[in-house]
């Protein structure tokens, strides 16, 4: 399990996935990011927005994120820490896209 920290659609920080493994391409490959991981939504997210070349926003439960973006989760954390982080990765990605 993973907690998204970072992302390209802050939409999809703070989600909760299940790692499954390196990311082989399927459904696409995310350009220009490192190493990405094939995950799966967990927790009840419905999905992950992911950004097509030809301007297409499309949510799919299952498919590849970079490996910088995860934080993984281990042993038994405590649910108000996972939520105190990703407020921290919101507010952090909010004020880069008001730097932009």
């Amino acid at each position: 399990m993973a907690l998204i920290v970072s992302a390209h659609n802050p939409e999809n920080i703070g989600q909760l996935v299940e790692v499954l493994s390196p990311s082989d391409g399927k459904p696409f490959r995310l350009p220009r990011v490192g190493f990405q991981w094939r995950v799966r939504c967990a927790g009840g997210v419905f999905g992950l927005l992911y950004d097509y070349p030809d301007g297409r926003v499309v949510t799919l439960c299952e498919g590849p994120v970079p490996d910088a973006c995860l934080r993984p989760l281990r042993g038994q954390e405590a649910p108000p820490a996972l939520v105190d982080l990703a407020v921290e990765a919101l507010k952090v990605m909010e004020g880069l896209e008001q730097a932009r």
